[in-house]
């Protein structure tokens, strides 16, 4: 993952978002493959970043949202332990976050 360029990077995390879907197994896999490769990607704040983008992208859109997308973002941002509210990339767009909690994602609006 490390040695992926970053447009290249950008779209295998792009096909891993594409898989979650509705309830089932192969949902549940990708969503933790997506947990997994931003815990271990602490070191790597570049890969974390690209990973909040392309769930900030998918949720901006008009609801509904997949099933497996809403359960990952909700496993990240209520999970305090994988550090997703406080990382850099968060912090550094607070407010534009913030804004798109207040209008599109009122449902996560608890777990800001």
């Amino acid at each position: 993952m490390i040695k992926l360029n970053d447009e290249t990077r950008l779209y295998f995390l792009n096909s891993i978002v594409n898989e979650l879907r509705y309830p089932n197994s192969h949902t549940f896999f990708f969503c933790l493959i997506l947990i997994t490769l931003y815990l271990e990607s602490r070191n790597q704040p570049v890969i974390q970043e690209q990973i909040s983008t392309i769930l900030f992208e998918r949720l901006q859109s008009f609801r509904p949202y997949p099933w497996g997308l809403m359960i990952n973002f909700r496993e990240l941002i209520q999970n305090t332990s994988y550090g997703f509210m406080n990382s850099p990339f968060i912090q550094q767009n607070r407010l534009p976050i913030l804004f798109l909690f207040e209008h599109r994602l009122r449902p996560f609006q608890q777990f800001i």
